[in-house]
C-alpha cells in the first residue's frame, strides 16, 4: 500500500489496485485504511484455507469418462487414417490409369494421322518429281514457254479471225464440206455458239493501242459527283431523293468507267475504249448537270436543264446502240 497526498496538504493511503489501476477512496485516511487493508488481508487468508484442494469424486469420473471417450474417437480415427489413405491411393491409381490410357490411345492415333499424311505427302512428292522430270524433258525438247505461254493463257479464249484460205488447201477456220478422204470426215468446227447462229464476232484489241488517260477526267467528275452529289453547292438544298438517286448514278458510272478503262491500260491487255462509252459518259454527265439546274431555285435556267435532258438522253440511247453487240443471221443456202 502507498501513500499519496490528501487535497488539504495530509497524507492519504494508495488503495490496491482494481481493474489495473489505484483507487482513491475520499474520506477514509491512514487511520482507516490500516484497519481496512489488515481485514482484506484476513478474509483473503480465510478464503485460500478453506478451498478445495482436490476435486470431487463425482466432477472427476466426469472429466476422466470426457477424457476417455476423446482417447477413443482420437484412436478410432489413427485406425481409419491407413483405410483412408489406401482408398485415395487406389482412387488416383485409378484416375492415373485411366488418364494413361486415353493418353496413349491419342497418342496412337495421333501416329497414324501422321503416317497418313506421311503417306500422302510422300506420294504427292514423287508425283511432283515425276512432274517436274516430265516438264524437263518439255523444256529440254521444245525450249521454255515464259512470257509466251502466259499470253497463250490469257488469249486462250479470244476469237481468232478467220485468214484467207490458200488456193488448193482448204481452210480449218471457213464452214466447208470437203470430199471425205482416205482416213475420213473432216472434222467440223467447234464452236460456244447455240446451233443455227452464228458466232458473234469479238472486238480485237490492239496491242500497241491503249485507253487515254483523259478518261481520268470523268472518272474523277463522277467520284466527285459520289461524295458531293447534284444541287447542294452554296444555299441549294436539293430534295432527299434526288441527293440519293444522283449519287447512286454517279457512283454506277464511276464503277463501270474504271471497269473499263483499267484492263484496257494493262499492257497484256491493253485496247481502246468500247464504241459508244464516251457517248454514254458525255449523257451521264448532261443528265447529272440537268439534275443540278431543276433543283437551282434560284437562277432561271428550266429551259437550258430542258435541252440537257434531251441531249443526255440522246447521248445514253446512241451510246447503248453503239455498245450492243451486233448479231448476223445466216444467209440461207
Amino acid at each position: 500500500m502507498g501513500e499519496g497526498t490528501q487535497r488539504q496538504g495530509g497524507r492519504r493511503p494508495l488503495h490496491p489496485p482494481r481493474q489495473g489501476r489505484k483507487v482513491h477512496i475520499n474520506g477514509i485516511g491512514e487511520h482507516r485504511g490500516r484497519p481496512l487493508i489488515a481485514w482484506r488481508d484476513s478474509a483473503v487468508a480465510r478464503a485460500e484455507a478453506r478451498a478445495p484442494r482436490e476435486l470431487p469424486p463425482d466432477e472427476r469420473h466426469r472429466i476422466a469418462e470426457i477424457i476417455e471417450g476423446e482417447r477413443k474417437r482420437l484412436q478410432r480415427e489413427l485406425q481409419d487414417a491407413p483405410k483412408a489413405v489406401e482408398a485415395a491411393r487406389a482412387e488416383a491409381g485409378r484416375a492415373h490409369g485411366d488418364i494413361l490410357a486415353r493418353l496413349t490411345a491419342d497418342h496412337r492415333e495421333a501416329a497414324e494421322r501422321a503416317a497418313e499424311r506421311r503417306a500422302e505427302f510422300d506420294a504427292m512428292a514423287e508425283q511432283l518429281l515425276a512432274l517436274q522430270t516430265q516438264l524437263s524433258s518439255h523444256i529440254h525438247r521444245y525450249g521454255y514457254a515464259g512470257r509466251r505461254g502466259r499470253r497463250a493463257q490469257t488469249r486462250a479464249l479470244r476469237a481468232l479471225p478467220d485468214p484467207s484460205p490458200l488456193p488448193g488447201i482448204p481452210s480449218p477456220r471457213t464452214p466447208s464440206d470437203p470430199a471425205p478422204s482416205v482416213i475420213g470426215a473432216a472434222r467440223p468446227r467447234v464452236t460456244l455458239a447455240k446451233a443455227g447462229e452464228s458466232p458473234q464476232p469479238q472486238p480485237q484489241r490492239q496491242p500497241g493501242l491503249r485507253a487515254g488517260l483523259a478518261w481520268l477526267l470523268p472518272i474523277l467528275y463522277f467520284g466527285l459527283t459520289t461524295v458531293v452529289g447534284v444541287g447542294e453547292l452554296g444555299d441549294n438544298t436539293a430534295h432527299l431523293w434526288v441527293r440519293f438517286a444522283s449519287r447512286i448514278f454517279a457512283l454506277a458510272a464511276t464503277v463501270e468507267l474504271l471497269r473499263l478503262w483499267i484492263p484496257r491500260r494493262r499492257r497484256r491487255t491493253a485496247g481502246p475504249m468500247p464504241k459508244g462509252s464516251g457517248f454514254q459518259t458525255a449523257g451521264v454527265f448532261l443528265a447529272l448537270t440537268a439534275v443540278g439546274m431543276f433543283e437551282d431555285e434560284k437562277s432561271d435556267v428550266f429551259t437550258a436543264a430542258c435541252v440537257f435532258s434531251g441531249l443526255a438522253v440522246l447521248l445514253l440511247l446512241a451510246g447503248t446502240g453503239l455498245r450492243l453487240p451486233r448479231t448476223t443471221h445466216p444467209h440461207p443456202h
